[in-house]
Parts: structure tokens; C-alpha cells; sequence
């Protein structure tokens, strides 16, 4: 009986295993047969898209690149353009055209080009190969976004999808009619091959509920599941109706190509260089715009004119756009966790040649004129990973930059505006619009005296090499837009944080050394003479400066006036020593700024530019060599109250009265000395000569001759100082009244 059950057991499992054999060739078969047909249908879908080429180029990048005559190119596959006739060349270009940027322009070369280029006639089209077909999802998809792609919302961010973006105001109730912007050009880091980064423009209209959205859609992508390698590459996109079943990516049916030098989705990083961090930073300006006699829509791309979407494809976009985007965009199959970097991969405030930008965004109006946005929508899906920051780089620049009646080209890179002395931005203050200039101070303080040998310091500026401003203008540093992308933020740029005074910087940022007044007693003015060096900053956001502080108030709300010079490569650009000042009415709060940047300072005279460079040209100390150094008096004018500057012995001008709350009467504190920001917590930037005091005269860093004003506007020698130094084993300060320290 067992032997029996044996045999009928092995019946059962012989008859089990043929059963799941038989299963396996019948998959393995219908697997076969679904090859096959996948592959008939990739090469039908290969027949329809690569057109006979004239010539065919191949590129070292991997990239077949083929010269397709004009006429035969994909876009005439769409049925509304089958008897299309090509526009060679837009009507009308938008006016107002402008471009504020040092960052260098791209060249816009491509791989492809190192072996030939396409003939007249012809347009180049990268050749879509098998594999590229065969790594998407589904043949149907080849090349497409899915429905809702650019749907924001929280569900949408779930599916894979972070933005960072900045957008029109109107609510949709506008009317636009093109783009411009300029992009930064990254190589980021994707962490799969199916995901990508992207940072691009998106022209829409309609709506995700009727399914009637428009876009188009133009930028630079990185995105391996499409092109099968990481180089960052042009890209162009369009639908009609919210990605369903119309648009693709780059040369399907409907963009028409009339350049014949540029392939849309070729790479953009095998010759042309792309930015590095903390390096150098590259960019790209790509502007579309409706032609308003024929009603196409134009791409330009650097200062190629590459093509147009016409207008008959469209249905909303057919008029104009209701909404406007510019930002970046990744997709992560584990987005919650992924690696897959945006831009340049860091956070806005870290700022230029850190953090990627988008700038010079204008609009173009129905007049076909391009307008800078005065407002933008910001939206973040995930600003802890990816976020966005409105840098209002423009309107700043406008509101700071007055119209000059000559500029100068300074040698060390500055450019200095002579700018009518009643058109300074001083009077951008409310309560200085009907302000009378005072162009000499009423009364000097008597008893001036300097006890010393030291060679004074001529203050000659590197820019009196190029010329001199014209009688009844004024010299002005001209902020450009790189100095502000340095900065923290917009709205910090060329302010200091709350609390940046001795005693009261609570997060040790800052180190000072510095000698203060005792008493209490009302003070009417300083002078003092700085001995001039040039330290070593360890980081472009550190600082080192020399000054004396006029303080009037409270520390928690106070007025104050600070001069000196400093070295700030993150402000300026650049390791120069240069003249500086500041002032504040609510300490450092809200109001007041460096030198000429906000209103204010009323310069008077046409010879020294505020935040010039006093090093470049003329000497510094040198350590156990030849010193230098200059004198600086500030002091309130008994006959009008202003508080009066001078610089050696240039007059510069003066800080009204009246926009002052203390200091309108008088100061009730003075202090000298140095300070330093650094940002790490051992750090190697210098202050002063980056010598102790106990090495003496010609070593150390100084600041002598100090004296007062009083009530009588006669300077006199204070009778007694405070000092201060928070880290006196790395800043320290010593009051020195031997006469080694008055040679």
C-alpha cells in the first residue's frame, strides 16, 4: 500500500510539474510574442519620428545628430500644419531689451559641432534610437508628461514632484505675451536614471479643470530615463489640453524649426562650461515671445532665434497667456528621501555662486514691449529641501542706480556715476524732499591738531586714474546686480543685523576691540586718526574694519554714526581696503545702511567716492615697515545741527539733523576700535594689522590723536577710556599714551 500511495503521489507531482511547465512556455511564449510587437511598434514609432536626414553628424557625446531638410521636419506631421507655410523669421522683436549682468554670457556651443555642422536649408534633430524609446514607461508616453503634470498641489508634490517657483499676480486676469529670463546654468545630481531636475520657463493658459491648459515651456534639463546620460540639456515642451494626449517633449508635431545650428535637446555641457560652486557662474537668457502680426510664438535662446509654436496649434494660447512661471522642478520616484538635487543643489541664502538664479525676468506686454514684474508669487512644495527666495534684484538696482550725467571706469573694477548732487539718494528720504544743501559746514571745531610724523594719507582713489566728476555732481559706487546676489538677502543687502555694536552682539559673530567714553557727559563729535592696513579675511561674508561709533541713546534704541575703513569682500567684490560709513536712528532695526545705499548721507563733494577703495592706489602699513594713516572728524554744526564728515581733508558732506531722534541733540557715548565678523568659530581673519598690541608702533594697529568735541565745538582730549575686547587672547586692545605710539 505504501509502495502504491508512492507511485500515485509521484503520479500527481509529475502531472503538477508538466502542468507548470507547460505554464511557463505558454508566458515565456506570449513574453516572446509581446517583445515583438513592443519592437514593431518602437520601430513604427522610430519611422514616424527620425526623418531622412541630408547629413548626419555623430557626436562625441553619443548623440546622431541629422540635417533633415526644413520642409520635412516633425512639426508638419501635425495635422493643423500640413499646409503650413514656414516663417523664416519673426515680424517684430519685443522692445525694451535689457540685460544688467557681469556673470559670464554662454556662448551656447554643442557637442555635435566639434564634427560638422548642417547645411542651409536644413535643421538639426537628434535622432531618436531605440533604447532611448525602450527606457520610457510605455511606448505611448515616449517623450510625454502625464496629465496634471504641473498641478502644484499637495497631492501632486505626494507623486514625485518638488518645485521651486515664482509666478505672475492677477490671478489668471492678465494678459501676457512672451518671456524673458536668465537662467543659471547647474549640472546637478540626480539620484536614479528616472529622475530629473529641471529649471525652465512655463507661458499657460486655460485651466487643469476644463482640460484646456496651454504651456509652453523652454529651460535646461537633466534627465537620464530621456536622453540615456546626466548632461544637463535644452529643452522645450507644449500641450493644449493639460498634457492628455497633445505635446512632447522637443521635436514632436508642432514647434518648427528654422535654425539650423542649435539641436533642441542637445547637450549643453560637453563644451560650454557650466557653473561651479563658490567658482565661477555661467547663464543662459531664453525669451519667448508672440509676434503680433502673425500671432506665432518665437524662441530665442542666447542669441539664437531657433523657432516658433504657431499660434493655429493653441486654443487659449492662441491670444495670450493668463500666467507666467519661471523656477525649478524635480521628479523622485521616493521624493520624501531622495538625493536628486534642484539647481545648484543649496539654498537661496547662501547666495551668488552658491545658490542657483533665476534673473533679468521680464514680461512682454501687449504693446510687445518687455516690463520688469513689480510682484511675484513664490510657491515652495517643500521649502526644508527645496525652496525659493524673491530677489527683487531689478527694482533695487533702479531705486539705487541714479541716472548719471558721466560715468567712470574705475581700473579695480568699480564703475563710478557722477550723478547730479540734487539727484543723490538722499533725498529719497521723506523727510529730507524739500531739504536745502548745505555745502560748507557752518563753523569747523577749533583746537584741531594731529601729533604726528606718520605720512598722512593723500587719499587718492583708483578711479581718478579714468577722470573726475564734473562740477555739481557727486561720485557714486554703482551697485550692480552680483553685489546684491552676494548679500544674505535682498532685503539685507548693505544693512547690518540688530545689535552689530560693541556689548550688545549676543550671538559671537562678532569680536571687537575698542575704547569707549566714561561719564555720561553729551559729546558733539570725534576725531581720530586710523592707521591703515590691509587684513586677511578667511571667508568673503567675514569682515574687518577699523572705525569710531557716535552713539546717541539707549542701546536698545538708538541713534548712530559709524567711519572708518574696512575690508569686506562679500559687500565689495573684492579684498581692498575702503572708505566706509553707516548710520542708523533705531539700532540697525529698519533704518540706515552703508555709505550712498539707502537716503540719508548728503554728499557735498565731487572728489571721494564712499565705498571706494583707498588701497588700491595708495599705500597701506606694512608690517615692521613704513605706516600710513588718515584722519577722520565728525562733528555737529552748531549753526544747523547736521553732523559734518571729514576725510583727511576733504569735506564729504553730512547726516541731517532731522533724520535723527537722539542725535538731533547730541551723543552720549563714543567708542574706536576694531571689529571682525567671522562665521566659523575658529577662524584666521585678521583685525588691524592681525598683530597683538604688546608688539608696538609699526606692528600693531593703531588709532590715536583721539579727542572730542564738547558744547563748545573745541576739541579736547577725553579725560578717560573704557576698553574692550571679548576674546582678548585672539582681538585684544591696550590704551597706549607712550610716545612710541605718536611717532
Amino acid at each position: 500500500m505504501m509502495e502504491t500511495r508512492t507511485r500515485a503521489n509521484c503520479l500527481v507531482a509529475l502531472v503538477v510539474a508538466l502542468t507548470q511547465l507547460c505554464c511557463f512556455w505558454e508566458l515565456a511564449a506570449a513574453a516572446g510574442r509581446s517583445s515583438v510587437l513592443e519592437r514593431r511598434e518602437v520601430r513604427s514609432l522610430l519611422r514616424q519620428l527620425n526623418k531622412p536626414p541630408l547629413a548626419t553628424i555623430l557626436s562625441p557625446d553619443g548623440d546622431i545628430i541629422d540635417c533633415v531638410h526644413i520642409s520635412k521636419q516633425p512639426a508638419f506631421d501635425h495635422p493643423m500644419l500640413k499646409n503650413h507655410t514656414i516663417q523664416m523669421w519673426p515680424s517684430y522683436h519685443p522692445q525694451g531689451l535689457h540685460l544688467d549682468s557681469n556673470v559670464a554670457s554662454l556662448p551656447f556651443t554643442q557637442t555635435w559641432q566639434q564634427n560638422g555642422k548642417c547645411p542651409e536649408n536644413t535643421i538639426p534633430i537628434r535622432r531618436t534610437q531605440e533604447e532611448d524609446v525602450l527606457r520610457a514607461s510605455s511606448i505611448s508616453f515616449y517623450g510625454k508628461k502625464r496629465p496634471n503634470y504641473i498641478d502644484k498641489s499637495a497631492q501632486s508634490v505626494t507623486k514625485g514632484h518638488q518645485y521651486g517657483t515664482a509666478s505672475t499676480q492677477g490671478n489668471n486676469t492678465s494678459s501676457y505675451y512672451g518671456t524673458q529670463a536668465t537662467f543659471n546654468l547647474w549640472h546637478p545630481k540626480v539620484e536614479t536614471a528616472n529622475d530629473f531636475s529641471l529649471s525652465q520657463l512655463w507661458i499657460t493658459s486655460g485651466s487643469y479643470q476644463t482640460n484646456d491648459l496651454n504651456t509652453i515651456e523652454v529651460g535646461w534639463q537633466v534627465f537620464p530615463g530621456l536622453y540615456k546620460d546626466s548632461n544637463p540639456r535644452l529643452f522645450i515642451y507644449w500641450t493644449r489640453d493639460a498634457y492628455n494626449s497633445t505635446g512632447c517633449y522637443n521635436m514632436c508635431p508642432g514647434f518648427v524649426q528654422t535654425n539650423n545650428e542649435i539641436a533642441i535637446g542637445g547637450s549643453i555641457s560637453q563644451l560650454s562650461p557650466i557653473s561651479t560652486y563658490g567658482g565661477p557662474q555661467y547663464d543662459i537668457t531664453i525669451l519667448v515671445w508672440k509676434d503680433p502680426k502673425d500671432g506665432n510664438w518665437w524662441l530665442k535662446v542666447g542669441n539664437n532665434v531657433l523657432g516658433y509654436w504657431p499660434s493655429s496649434i493653441f486654443t487659449n494660447l492662441a491670444t495670450s497667456a493668463t500666467l507666467i512661471q519661471w523656477g525649478g522642478e524635480m521628479e523622485s520616484s521616493d521624493v520624501r528621501a531622495s538625493t536628486t538635487q534642484m539647481g545648484s543643489g543649496h539654498f537661496p541664502h547662501e547666495g551668488l555662486g552658491k545658490a542657483s538664479y533665476i534673473r533679468n525676468i521680464q514680461v512682454v506686454d501687449s504693446f510687445n514691449t518687455l516690463q520688469s514684474q513689480s510682484g511675484l508669487d513664490l510657491f515652495a512644495s517643500r521649502p526644508n529641501c527645496y525652496n525659493v527666495q524673491n530677489g527683487s534684484v531689478q527694482n533695487l538696482l533702479r531705486k539705487l542706480n541714479k541716472p548719471p550725467l558721466a560715468t567712470i571706469q574705475s581700473p579695480d573694477g568699480d564703475i563710478i556715476d557722477c550723478v547730479h548732487i540734487s539727484k543723490q539718494p538722499a533725498f529719497d528720504d521723506p523727510l529730507l524732499r524739500d531739504h536745502t544743501i548745505q555745502m560748507q559746514p557752518s563753523y569747523n571745531p577749533r583746537g584741531q591738531h594731529q601729533d604726528s610724523s606718520v605720512v598722512p594719507h593723500p587719499l587718492p582713489q583708483p578711479w581718478h586714474q579714468n577722470g573726475r566728476c564734473p562740477k555739481n555732481t557727486i561720485p557714486i559706487r554703482r551697485t550692480r546686480e552680483e553685489d546684491i546676489l552676494r548679500a544674505s538677502s535682498i532685503e539685507r543687502f548693505g544693512k547690518k543685523r540688530p545689535r552689530s555694536m560693541p556689548l550688545q552682539d549676543d550671538l559671537g559673530i562678532h569680536q571687537y576691540g575698542v575704547a569707549y567714553t566714561l561719564g555720561g557727559d553729551k559729546y558733539y563729535g570725534t576725531e581720530a586718526t586710523f592707521n591703515l592696513w590691509q587684513p586677511t579675511v578667511e571667508k568673503d561674508e567675514d569682515f574687518s574694519l577699523a572705525q569710531f561709533w557716535i552713539i546717541g541713546g539707549s542701546y536698545d534704541n538708538n541713534d548712530l554714526n559709524t567711519i572708518g575703513w574696512q575690508v569686506y569682500p562679500q559687500f565689495y567684490g573684492d579684498n581692498s581696503t575702503r572708505l566706509f560709513i553707516y548710520w542708523t536712528r533705531d539700532a540697525y532695526q529698519t533704518t540706515g545702511c552703508y555709505n550712498l545705499l539707502c537716503s540719508g548721507f548728503v554728499q557735498t563733494n565731487n572728489q571721494i567716492v564712499i565705498g571706494g577703495s583707498i588701497s588700491q592706489l595708495s599705500p597701506v602699513s606694512i608690517y615692521d615697515g613704513p605706516q600710513y594713516d588718515l584722519s577722520i572728524l565728525a562733528w555737529k554744526d552748531p549753526g544747523t545741527g547736521n553732523w559734518w564728515l571729514l576725510v583727511g581733508t576733504y569735506f564729504l558732506g553730512y547726516w541731517p539733523s532731522s533724520i535723527f531722534t537722539n542725535l538731533a541733540d547730541s551723543a552720549t557715548i563714543v567708542e574706536w576700535g576694531g571689529e571682525v565678523a567671522a562665521f566659523t568659530a575658529q577662524t584666521t581673519t585678521q583685525m588691524g594689522s592681525g598683530h597683538f598690541p604688546t608688539e608696538g608702533f609699526g606692528k600693531a594697529s593703531y588709532i590715536k590723536d583721539i579727542q572730542m568735541v564738547d558744547s563748545t565745538n573745541t576739541l579736547i582730549v577725553p579725560s578717560g577710556l573704557g576698553l574692550i575686547a571679548g576674546q582678548p587672547n585672539c582681538y585684544n586692545v591696550q590704551n597706549g599714551s607712550s610716545s612710541d605710539w605718536m611717532k
